[in-house]
């Protein structure tokens, strides 16, 4: 359906998004419809690693490393650490790190034991994301101010933080040039009010 509907309107439809209970099924039984989303031009993004499920988290990681299939984001990314981390880091896959939807889901157990401080320290790509900003009760700019205060960021850090994750965005390079040029012009509006 995501490709036929991509085929329809392929300025609104550019990816498709894994996500779930990840107790219930696996994500070796949606691979065989991600690899075709990806064989079809579609950017894929999953959940990954929020449960601690040590053979689904090897699975992808095998499948990232042998080129059998590689997602273009992941979401979460809780149970990498430590025995997933250094093969993860080599595969320089954005995640879409969740602060308080981890939290309050119980995957972390504090904001300050997040895993969010050695994902940045070891300059991995990454988003800061809401999740799901009305289940978790947060907005972008909540999670935003949180990850400076656990990362000590000031502004102008957490800004180039937020541009860095244009790059990760599944959409041409001309969106994503305009979306540059936006938060330049908002960051100067700013600096001068």
């Amino acid at each position: 359906m995501a490709i036929e509907l991509r085929n329809k309107y392929p300025d609104v439809i550019v990816g498709v998004d894994l996500s779930g209970d990840a107790r219930v099924n696996s994500l070796k039984e949606y691979y065989p419809s991600l690899q075709k989303a990806k064989e079809n031009g579609l950017k894929v993004a999953l959940h990954f690693a929020e449960e601690n499920d040590p053979s689904e988290i090897e699975f992808v990681l095998n499948s990232c490393s042998t080129g059998t299939f590689k997602p273009d984001r992941v979401g979460h990314c809780t149970h990498l650490i430590p025995d997933f981390l250094s093969l993860f880091a080599d595969l320089k896959i954005p995640s879409e790190i969740c602060l308080s939807s981890n939290v309050k889901c119980g995957s972390v157990k504090s904001y300050e034991r997040h895993h969010l401080k050695e994902f940045y320290e070891k300059n991995l790509p990454l988003c800061i994301c809401t999740d799901d900003k009305g289940v978790f009760s947060c907005s972008s700019s909540d999670e935003h101010f949180r990850a400076m205060q656990l990362l000590g960021l000031g502004k102008q850090e957490m800004y180039l933080q937020s541009v860095k994750c244009i790059d990760f965005i599944f959409s041409d390079e001309s969106t994503k040039q305009v979306l540059r040029t936006q938060m330049q012009k908002m960051k100067n509006e700013t600096l001068n009010t």
